[in-house]
């Protein structure tokens, strides 16, 4: 099972010099680089972090615990989860004539979404190449962790419990 986190690039300055000279299997814009060239040292990443030892290192107190990005478990390879994951780039939402785009590269938004917004099929949708995908949770005080089959579970420095 791979270990890839997810970054967004435009909040988390400290890290786009390293990460957009990542090039795959290390890592990859997950924007469509010919039509967002000017963004792409902005904009969303995958990251291998298996492959990238420095800024594994760092990502759970640097990255994901200051909610700059999150991680993914899965058995999907780097170009097969950015595939995966770029099919959400844009939602149709009721009112809007046009799709949206949907910033769930933002550990913020996918953690409200898959908490709180998403329908069980739409939860069951995005996560279902993966084993899991792991968001620091909005009280501070634990990592919820996300399953395609078993929903939400909280965990902190306690062992892992169901989410009611």
């Amino acid at each position: 099972m791979a270990h890839f986190g997810v970054i967004d690039l435009a909040s988390a300055a400290p890290f786009r010099t390293k990460v957009v000279r990542l090039d795959p299997p290390l890592g990859c814009s997950l924007l469509d680089e010919a039509a967002f060239f000017d963004s792409v040292a902005v904009g969303p990443w995958l990251i291998d972090l298996e492959k990238c030892d420095d800024l594994a290192c760092v990502w759970r107190d640097d990255i994901r615990d200051q909610e700059l990005g999150y991680s993914i478990h899965t058995d999907l390879t780097l170009a097969d989860l950015r595939l995966h994951l770029r099919k959400f780039a844009l939602a149709n939402v009721e009112g809007h004539p046009k799709p949206l785009l949907f910033r769930y590269f933002d550990a913020r938004i996918i953690r409200t979404f898959l908490d709180d917004v998403f329908s069980p099929d739409e939860r069951q949708k995005f996560l279902a190449p993966m084993q899991s995908l792991e968001v620091k949770a909005a009280d501070d005080h634990a990592t919820l962790v996300f399953t395609p089959s078993q929903g939400t579970t909280a965990a902190s420095l306690t062992p892992v419990v169901q989410r009611a």
